[in-house]
C-alpha cells in the first residue's frame, strides 16, 4: 500500500513539474545565449535567461543550442600545442600536434608558456561569442564559454593538471570603460570546473599599453614589455605560493601570444612556476604570411 502511495504522490509531482516547466517556457522561452534563437526540446526548465541561477545546475542543451555548440569548437589537434599556429595532421597524436615552425625547432621555443590550447579560430560562433562577453557584465555568460571550454577541452587539462587558474588582467582605465573583465569572468568559472583555485590578482598590470590591435605585429612583443607584474603578500597569498605550481592562464582571445608570454615569463622567472598552459577560446591573427 505504501509503495502505490509513493508511486501516486511522484506522479503528481511529475504532472506538476510538467505544468511548471509549461508555464515557464511560456513567459521566459528559452533562448541561446550565443544566437539569442529559440532552443527546441531543452533538456531541462530553467534555461531561460532569469533560469540560470537557481538552485541547480543548468544543462548545456538548455543554455546554447546544438548548432553554436558543434560551431564553437574544433579538435585540439587543429592547433599546435605549442604555438597554437594551425597544426601539421600527420604530427597529431592523440590531442597533440606540431606546425611545421615549431616541428623544425630543435631548442628553445620561442614562447615562455609550455602549452596554449584555443578551443576554435576566431570567426563565427566563436567570434560571437567572445564579442559578446566583452560586453556582457552578466557573468553568467562566462560560466557558459567555461563549460563550453571545459567540455571540448577537458582531456588536455586534465593532462596538464593545473594547480590554479590566472587571468590576463586588464588595465583598469579599460576595465573602468568598459565595465566588464571577462578574463576575470572566465577564469572563475573554469576554476569551478577544474575543481582548483583562481587567483585573480596574481598577475596585476602595472603599464597602461595600447590595445595589442592597435600595434603593428612586429612590435607587439615591444609594447607589452614590462606591463605585468606578481603581486606581493595581497588578496591571492603570499608570492611564494608559486613555487613549483602548474599555472592555467586564461584570457578570451589570443593573437601574436606576445601578452601570455610577457605574464608566462613573469610568473617562471619570479613566481618560479613550474609549467604554464594558456587556455583561451579563440584563435586569432593567423593571417596570410603572419609569424609570431
Amino acid at each position: 500500500m505504501k509503495a502505490g502511495t509513493e508511486t501516486e504522490t511522484n506522479a503528481r509531482r511529475s504532472a506538476f513539474g510538467r505544468v511548471v516547466e509549461t508555464a515557464f517556457e511560456l513567459v521566459y522561452p528559452r533562448s541561446c545565449w550565443i544566437c539569442d534563437e529559440r532552443i527546441v526540446g531543452a533538456e531541462a526548465s530553467g534555461g531561460g535567461r532569469d533560469g540560470v541561477s537557481s538552485g541547480f545546475r543548468v544543462p548545456l542543451a538548455a543554455l546554447v543550442c546544438d548548432e553554436c555548440r558543434r560551431a564553437a569548437s574544433v579538435p585540439a589537434r587543429t592547433f599546435c600545442r605549442r604555438c597554437g599556429r594551425v597544426a601539421l595532421r600527420e604530427t597529431a597524436r592523440g590531442d597533440d600536434a606540431l606546425c611545421r615552425f615549431c616541428l623544425r625547432k630543435t631548442g628553445a621555443s620561442e614562447f615562455a608558456f609550455d602549452e596554449v590550447r584555443p578551443m576554435h579560430f576566431y570567426r563565427g560562433t566563436t567570434r560571437a561569442l567572445v564579442l559578446r562577453l566583452k560586453r556582457t557584465p552578466d557573468p553568467t555568460l562566462a560560466e557558459i564559454a567555461a563549460r563550453l571550454y571545459f567540455e571540448s577541452r577537458r582531456r588536455v587539462l586534465t593532462a596538464f593538471r593545473p594547480d590554479a587558474v590566472v587571468p590576463v588582467p586588464m588595465n583598469w582605465r579599460r576595465r573602468f570603460l568598459r565595465s566588464v573583465n571577462s578574463p576575470d569572468f572566465l577564469a572563475s568559472a573554469l576554476a569551478r570546473e577544474l575543481g582548483v583555485p583562481c587567483w585573480t590578482k596574481t598577475v596585476r598590470r602595472i603599464r597602461a599599453t595600447p590595445p595589442q590591435s592597435a600595434v603593428d605585429w612586429e612590435a607587439r612583443r615591444e609594447n607589452v614589455a614590462g606591463a605585468f607584474a606578481l603581486s606581493e603578500g595581497k588578496a591571492d597569498g603570499p608570492l611564494e605560493r608559486l613555487k613549483g605550481k602548474r599555472i592555467l592562464l586564461v584570457d578570451d582571445a589570443f593573437t601574436s601570444g606576445a601578452t601570455a608570454n610577457e605574464i608566462a615569463l613573469e610568473l617562471k622567472d619570479r613566481g618560479g612556476v613550474e609549467a604554464v598552459c594558456v587556455a583561451t577560446l579563440a584563435r586569432a591573427g593567423l593571417g596570410k604570411g603572419r609569424r609570431l
